[in-house]
């Protein structure tokens, strides 16, 4: 057979090896394909978008001959920890501590049941950083006006803005996180309330809550 024959029985990589037996002037093949190598298929960080404070995880599926695979973890380009998998379906975690502007990167080397290995694939992600927190404390009616407290933090210890995005007509929201709202027996029914915190880097997290005005007679 011509080596233009052979590359033509070529499937995804695999050589088709026939031996010929002549019976009658029929010509017989009988096929087989060559084992294929150790591979890493899809590769997932979970979460898909890290933040400060996250921890990292990495899922792998290993296709061909692929029986596990050797993790290599850098931060900035310094590798900082290796790890196993072993094709059971679970992520494997990553359990270093991670901070805005972080560049991870994960080499992933997968081997067979015999030791050879296929080639190395790697996968990186850059963290960002963590989103503002904002919770509302507390919320009363005192002499026909509403007050509300709500607190606001930077999980890396920053500054963060209050913005009062939606509320009623005269809603009032300072830079302490005060809401004040005068009220009279014109307003009545049910609001929505959106505090948009907001830090440096102008992302943001909004707390959206309401308030249900109703007048006793």
């Amino acid at each position: 057979m011509s080596s233009r024959m052979r590359a033509a029985l070529a499937v995804l990589g695999a050589w088709l090896i026939c031996s010929w037996i002549i019976v009658g002037n029929v010509s017989v093949c009988s096929a087989q394909t060559q084992p294929s190598t150790p591979a890493v298929g899809e590769v997932q960080f979970v979460p898909e978008v890290p933040r400060t404070g996250d921890k990292l995880q990495v899922k792998i599926q290993l296709t061909g001959e692929a029986v596990r695979a050797e993790l290599t973890w850098s931060i900035n380009g310094q590798e900082v920890a290796r790890s196993d998998y072993y094709g059971d379906g679970k992520p494997v975690v990553f359990d270093k501590p991670l901070k805005a502007d972080d560049t991870v990167l994960v080499s992933i080397t997968p081997f067979d049941g015999g030791g050879d290995t296929g080639r190395i694939i790697e996968k990186k992600v850059l963290v960002r950083k963590a989103l503002p927190e904002i919770k509302l404390l507390s919320q009363s009616v005192q002499n026909q006006t509403y007050v509300a407290k709500v607190e606001a933090s930077d999980p890396e210890g920053g500054p963060i803005k209050l913005i009062l995005e939606q509320g009623p007509d005269g809603m009032k929201l300072d830079e302490n996180g005060n809401i004040e709202w005068k009220l009279n027996p014109d307003i009545s029914g049910k609001f929505t309330v959106k505090v948009k915190a907001q830090d440096e880097r102008s992302q943001a997290t909004v707390l959206t809550y309401e308030v249900t005005i109703r007048w006793q007679k």
